[in-house]
């Protein structure tokens, strides 16, 4: 039997940045956040560099430093301040700054389109680009170190990639702007994608959250699975679309 959980919509709802001098730090603040169940409706990782992406973008002027984007819900200010205190002091702990506060709904909007602009704010980094974007998604206890490796390889190949994520379920994404027809320079990008991928599967994670589903990572299905994984797959999906006319060429080609 299912059960259906329904929650009221809330009627008290803020938003706040912390800003952190390291990866490290910022990222341990989300691990905790989650290991106390604290109910938080939005947790958002951006990197210095998507920061910076976003301050010039957006016209913006937040510290560029490793930074959460935080929502808090609840039925009453003081049910969201309680949650806002336990968070604060969890981010205190790690070195984060004082909150700052959005509570207009005006504020909050312009700082969740900011962060939904990340793309484009990337993008616009090198005049004319095209993004590549991918994703990985690790166990929250392997989120902060597979975060920290793939920032020191991205600035070791010289790629001018941006972390951003949504951390609260161990999802993050690199966006990188590229020019396609630089044969040397999408080398060195799909050499650092199956390097991020090789990481989060060694941490227990998965290739992706949400890019490269059906295609772009087929590649490491067997890898991620295994061949008996697969072959249950391959079974499943063949007694329920003997003819194939669902996705083909998708995942199971």
């Amino acid at each position: 039997m299912a059960t259906l959980k329904l929650h009221p919509r809330p009627q008290a709802r803020s938003v706040a940045l912390c800003h952190f001098p390291t990866v490290a730090e910022a990222v341990n603040s989300v691990v905790e956040t989650l290991q106390m169940g604290i109910p938080i409706a939005r947790i958002e990782f951006l990197d210095d560099l998507q920061i910076a992406a976003c301050n010039k973008y957006s016209h913006l002027t937040l510290a560029e430093q490793p930074t959460l984007a935080l929502e808090f819900h609840g039925q009453t200010d003081s049910e969201v301040g309680q949650q806002a205190k336990i968070v604060g002091d969890i981010c205190t702990q790690n070195n984060g700054s004082a909150f700052e506060w959005s509570t207009g709904s005006e504020e909050m909007e312009k700082l969740w389109t900011a962060r939904h602009n990340a793309y484009y704010a990337t993008l616009a980094l090198r005049t004319g680009a095209a993004g590549f974007t991918t994703d990985v998604c690790v166990p929250i206890t392997k989120l902060a170190a597979t975060i920290i490796e793939t920032r020191k390889d991205l600035d070791a190949t010289g790629l001018k990639g941006a972390i951003v994520g949504h951390v609260g379920d161990g999802n993050f994404h690199v966006i990188i702007p590229v020019f396609e027809e630089n044969k040397d320079e999408m080398c060195v990008v799909h050499a650092f994608s199956d390097r991020l991928v090789r990481r989060a599967l060694a941490a227990n994670g998965t290739c992706t959250g949400e890019h490269g589903i059906g295609v772009g990572k087929i590649q490491y299905l067997a890898e991620e699975f295994g061949p008996v994984g697969v072959h249950v797959m391959k079974s499943i999906k063949k007694t329920l679309d003997p003819k194939n006319i669902l996705n083909p060429g998708k995942v199971f080609a």
